[in-house]
Order: structure tokens, then sequence, then C-alpha cells
């Protein structure tokens, strides 16, 4: 049997704690650094009308959720290196696991506006929206109770000894973060499903009429389109390897570096998205050329209506109360598309080189 090892100097601490620790502070500053320009610009590039929307509102939420875990992380870290011999109170360690637990689910909210993104509110009945989102809600749900069971079986558990061994102890193959971990994957690969679904779809139907919005519509949804493959992508590749680590690896650091990661790369995807899409709509609002161009282009022209904040396109034959419409506000996966409209409108008015080819005649006299 082996003797148990030595009690070391006060102010010393083992490197199988230094590590974890000190690994949990470099994620958390790291992170948490990256979110703050983040947060600057996306109240930089918005505007009054765009910080009353909810995923706005959202968005700036998880940042402050984000910026929060991280100040959490570094902070119980630094006291674990710098103090070894002073415990952590544990319903501070217990606060922080539930939160880096329900995050993601909270984060993963914002992908509700992709189910709604294709239906404009005044126009798609509740009966519609209750059928879009029976599903994705019902797997939130599933999430919801699964989080609690693990946070609830946690806490019953205290005082048997500490949170963090607890936490590293009921770890390996636990039935409640193997299912919520599982059901997160099923729901980003719904969410993103359906949205490339309904764009593909959109693509389909812009042959019987087509929807012009500036000159760089085209590279704004190839962006778009980018950018939420690339939210499906990276947090299904880290939900996998979470799945594949809770299940095979006992070590508990591991799994919550994981999972940490794969929280904070979400909140970049929607940021990301969101301050794109912001800066895209920034510039067209600052750029007098571009402005002059969308007023000459399309406003003065026989067949292009400009109306507030939208430009439709129709072709002379098409009924104006027909036209497919794009309004100009984009934020973050937010694209509201009048589908109705595109649904309606005859078939055979144009085609996408007729469209072009007007489009370089009134851009070109």
């Amino acid at each position: 049997m082996s003797a148990p090892p030595p009690v070391l100097p006060e102010g010393l601490n083992y490197i199988a704690v230094i590590i974890p620790a000190l690994t949990f502070s470099l994620l958390g500053a790291f992170f948490g650094g990256i979110l703050l320009p983040l947060l600057i610009f996306l109240f930089m590039f918005s505007t009054p009308a765009s910080r009353a929307h909810p995923v706005f509102v959202l968005n700036v939420c998880i940042v402050v959720l984000g910026l929060g875990l991280a100040a959490i992380n570094v902070g119980q870290e630094w006291s674990n290196l710098t103090t070894p011999n002073v415990a952590i109170p544990d319903s501070l360690t217990l606060a922080n696991i539930a939160l880096t637990v329900v995050s993601p689910l909270v984060i993963d909210s914002v992908l509700i506006f992709r189910y709604i993104a294709f239906y404009p509110r005044r126009a798609t009945p509740l009966s519609k929206y209750a059928q879009i989102l029976a599903f994705p809600l019902t797997i939130k749900t599933g999430r919801l109770i699964c989080d609690t069971l693990f946070l609830v079986n946690l806490g019953r558990k205290n005082g048997q000894g500490s949170i963090d061994v607890l936490a590293s102890q009921t770890w390996f193959r636990n039935p409640y973060l193997v299912s919520e971990w599982s059901l997160q994957i099923v729901d980003n690969v719904y969410a993103s499903s359906f949205f490339f679904w309904k764009l593909s779809s959109y693509y389909e139907k812009s042959q019987a009429t087509f929807i012009v919005r500036n000159r760089s519509l085209i590279s704004r949804i190839r962006g778009l389109f980018a950018i939420a493959l690339a939210n499906f992508v990276f947090p299904l590749f880290l939900n996998v390897t979470q799945v594949v680590l809770i299940t095979r690896d006992t070590n508990y650091a591991r799994g919550a570096e994981v999972l940490m990661a794969n929280m904070y790369v979400s909140i970049f995807g929607v940021l990301f998205a969101t301050v794109w899409a912001s800066g895209n709509a920034w510039g067209r609002n600052n750029s007098p050329q571009d402005q002059s161009a969308m007023h000459t282009t399309f406003s003065d022209r026989p067949g292009y209506l400009n109306s507030g904040n939208e430009i439709r396109f129709a072709k002379k034959t098409l009924n104006s109360s027909r036209t497919a419409t794009m309004p100009t506000h984009y934020l973050a996966m937010d694209v509201r598309v009048n589908q109705t409209a595109i649904s309606d409108a005859p078939t055979g008015t144009t085609s996408m080189s007729d469209v072009k080819g007007e489009r370089d005649e009134f851009a070109h006299p």
C-alpha cells in the first residue's frame, strides 16, 4: 500500500493541482479578453433601432454571461494558485459549475430566431409558429431537465466533500450530462438543417422573382451562409468531443476545458454574425456613394420601388403588391424574408440573368 503524499510547506502546492488551475485561468483570461472588444464593436456598429431588437438584447446578455464566467474562473483559479491553504466556498464553486452547465442552453436559445427568420410576424399566424417551434422547444425543455437533475444531484452531495472532488467523481459517464449533450447535438443539427433548407428553398423560388437589395446583396448572403455554417460545424465538433470524453475519459478537467471552450465558441459565432451584419448596415448607412447609388439605381428607375427601409424589385408585368421583399435590417441570423410574397409571385416573371442584365443597365446607363 502506497504511503500518502507528504504535506507541503505553507504556500506550496502540487503540480497536479497547479496545471488545471493555470489552464482554466488562461482560458478564462483569453476568452474574456476576446469578448470585451467584441462587445464594444457590437455597440459601435449598432443603431438605436437595432439595439431594441430581441437578438441584440440576447447577444448582450450572453456576452455579459461569458464575461462573468471568465471573471469567476480567473478569480477562483488565481485563489487556488496564490493561496492554496484557503478553501474556496463550495457555494461559489457550485454556482460556477451551474453557470457553466446551463450557459450553453441559454446561448443556443438564440437559435430560435433561425426558425422564425423566414416567417414575418405580421403575416404568420400563431399556429404556424407553434408548429415550427414545437420540436426545438421540446428538445430545450429536455436539456433543461437534464441540467436541473445534474445540479440537484450534485447539490445533495454537498457536505460529503469538496465540490471539485464530487464533480470529478460524478463526471465519468454521468447520465444527465450525456443526455443533455446528446440533446444539444440534436438541437444544433436540427436548427442548422432547418435554416439551410429554408435558404435553399428561397433560392429555388428566386427563379420566379428575384430580390434585389443593393449591389452587395449576394456577397452578404454568402457571408451569412458561411457564418451559419461555421456556427454549426465548430460547436458540433466540440459537442461530439464532449460526449466522447465523458464516456471514455475519467479526467474531469479535460472535459471541463472542452465544455468551456465550446461555450465561448458558440458565443463568438453569434457575436461575429451580429457584428458582421451590423457593420455592413453601418457601412451602407454611412457611405454617401452607396446611398446615392441606391437612389439613382433603384428609386428613379421603372420597376424599382423604394419603400422606407425596404428596396423592392418588380418586373413591369408584376403587380407591386406582389413583389418579393427583403428588409434592409440584418441582425445575427435573423434574416426576414417575405416567403408568402415569394411563393405567390407568378412563375416565369423574370430570371436571374434578366435581373442581372437590368441591374447592369441601370447601374451603368
